[in-house]
């Protein structure tokens, strides 16, 4: 902008402080009164003060400095205010999760971490470390867990100031090829978890997520799987609660507004309107349903709202495995169905279903799920083929655990199905290449160990008695060493495969002994350790007194009795007896 230009005055000096008229000569530089009294006649060209009014743009440019100082000074105050998380914050971080493509504004933490403290500013990883980590959990790990998607849009940066321990937890689900650094930093989530959770009270989406995240490859942490997972699992239903994702009220705590406008907001607003909201509530769902295998406290109603939300995320279905989550869904809603028929209870979750309405409902739910893979060409999705391949021994599999329910399932002709679907599940897992097979999530291993154990539970039961191939004794054996020889080639000093490993070989050797019937020592496998010559394990050394350890016989009876799993005791269990055979 250019100066402002003065014109010289009217008048002249003498006149001015004369007080009197001045009257310019044409074409001269003096007035007529300086030229008649021969005086030197001076025009000043300095300006008059400025008594006009601002400009517009000198006003404007005023309030804009006035805002910038307003807003530095708002920032300086709130780095040493405590946070209060509102409800509508916790909307708009859900929202960015989804919708940040859509171009909306970063800004200040949503959950008022400081990130001068967090795991990169204390040098434990670099920012690219963690792009390349969270690469890799958005191409192999992601797929294999749908409940959690983080956009592409999203990188490091971002994620470490608005989703802090979301990112802390992904990065510490991509660390399996080092299991050290990743049992160090399973230790800052659980410091993350107390101070936020615990101490500070915060519930938020940030937390929700990460803790999804945490507890779907939590069998990476298996020392403490068994004492940590389902507390974990019930902090993620109190934050469900407490955001109120859950509109039918089975998961919901109501807020008190301060008026119907505030409470409009909240409904309009909420983050179960958002997508991330309600995929967070089905993979709650799902994780407590799929734990309930073990923990049957973990069972959640299956509400209104949760139909809903599978099935508007299908209809919008902004990534391809948001199709599939309706598949996840109803599949544990057909075992709760099942598990109602076969103990008598009719609850209205059964939708007037009979035995053989619900085994129909089981076939056709394998072949709608199978037709939509290969349509989307996600066949290499194997956490979801597995469950699919898996259906009858979910649904059915528990009837296992009651004598009257297995002679039941022997009439309906049931039994080949369930046989079928645990052998099937087992060989797909065989067959899942070693690189992929260590992203999969603690519920395909869930999946894994419960048909184990049904295929273990069927050879004991019917083995001898009746012409089933799969539930003979030398193959479940031969499935049983190629699966400690496959997971084997992975396993370190003492890692999870190291552990998946001895516990497959200690439910071998007790089989082993127990359908054999010999005397201990006697038995196919000694605890000399026996080489066996069969396809897929020819060659391998089974080492069978490595298994024996913190895995006694009376656990593995107490497991297959009841099918539940037990995590390894302090004290080795006193046996009940053998398991009887009945044809």
């Amino acid at each position: 902008m250019r100066p402002r230009q003065y014109q010289r005055r009217q008048a002249c000096d003498r006149c001015i402080q004369l007080k009197v008229k001045c009257v310019p000569v044409q074409d001269t530089r003096s007035c007529e009164r300086c030229t008649r009294l021969c005086h030197s006649c001076i025009f000043p060209e300095s300006p008059r003060p400025n008594s006009h009014r601002k400009s517009r743009l000198d006003a404007l440019q005023e309030q804009v400095n006035k805002l910038v100082a307003e807003l530095d000074t708002k920032k300086d105050s709130d780095k040493h205010a405590p946070y209060q998380p509102s409800k509508n914050q916790s909307y708009v971080a859900a929202n960015k999760l989804h919708h940040h493509a859509q171009g909306r504004p970063e800004g200040k933490s949503i959950c008022g971490a400081d990130t001068d403290q967090d795991f990169i500013s204390r040098g434990l990883f670099t920012l690219l470390e963690c792009e390349e980590l969270l690469a890799k959990f958005r191409a192999h790990k992601m797929p294999q867990f749908p409940f959690v998607v983080v956009p592409t849009q999203l990188g490091v940066p971002t994620l470490r100031q608005e989703f802090p321990f979301l990112l802390l937890c992904i990065i510490t689900a991509s660390l399996e090829h080092k299991p050290s650094l990743q049992h160090l930093m399973e230790h800052e989530v659980r410091k993350v978890i107390a101070t936020r959770l615990v101490i500070n009270m915060e519930r938020n989406m940030d937390l929700l997520l990460g803790l999804l995240v945490h507890v779907a490859w939590y069998h990476y942490h298996w020392r403490t799987y068994h004492t940590q997972v389902y507390m974990l699992l019930q902090m993620a239903i109190m934050v469900v609660v407490a955001l109120g994702l859950d509109k039918d009220g089975n998961l919901r705590m109501q807020t008190i507004p301060l008026d119907r406008k505030d409470m409009d907001q909240v409904e309009e607003q909420g983050d179960h309107w958002t997508s991330a909201g309600q995929r967070a509530l089905l993979g709650c769902y799902y994780l407590c349903l799929k734990s309930s295998f073990f923990r049957r406290q973990l069972i959640i109603r299956r509400t209104e709202w949760i139909e809903r939300c599978t099935t508007m995320l299908g209809q919008k279905a902004e990534y391809p495995t948001d199709l599939f989550l309706k598949t996840y869904i109803d599949i544990r809603s057909l075992a709760q169905i099942s598990q109602s028929l076969f103990e008598g209870r009719v609850p209205s979750s059964t939708q007037g279903m009979n035995l053989q309405q619900l085994f129909g409902s089981t076939e056709m739910q394998q072949n709608r799920t199978e037709h939509l893979l290969r349509q989307y060409d996600l066949w290499d999705n194997w956490a979801l083929r597995m469950e699919i391949s898996a259906i009858s021994v979910l649904v059915l599999g528990h009837a296992l655990g009651r004598q009257k329910d297995f002679f039941q399932l022997r009439d309906t002709r049931e039994l080949s199905s369930l046989t079928s679907s645990a052998y099937n599940t087992v060989t797909i897992f065989l067959t899942i290449p070693s690189t992929t097979f260590v992203h999969l999530p603690a519920a395909s291993y869930n999946t894994l160990r419960y048909s184990l154990m049904v295929l273990s539970k069927l050879s004991l039961l019917f083995g001898r008695h009746l012409d089933i191939p799969e539930i003979s004794k030398d193959n479940i054996r031969s499935l049983g060493l190629a699966l400690v020889r496959k997971i084997g080639d992975l396993s370190q000093d003492d890692d999870v495969w190291a552990n998946c490993k001895k516990v497959v070989g200690s439910m071998l050797l007790w089989l082993e002994n127990t359908t054999s019937g010999l005397q201990h020592g006697e038995s196919g496998l000694s605890s000399q350790g026996t080489v066996y010559s069969n396809e897929g394990t020819r060659g391998h050394n089974t080492e069978p007194s490595s298994w024996q350890n913190g895995w006694s016989a009376g656990i593995w009876e107490q497991m297959l009795e009841e099918l539940t799993w037990l995590g390894p005791p302090a004290e080795t269990r006193v046996s009940t007896g053998p398991l009887s055979s009945f044809s």
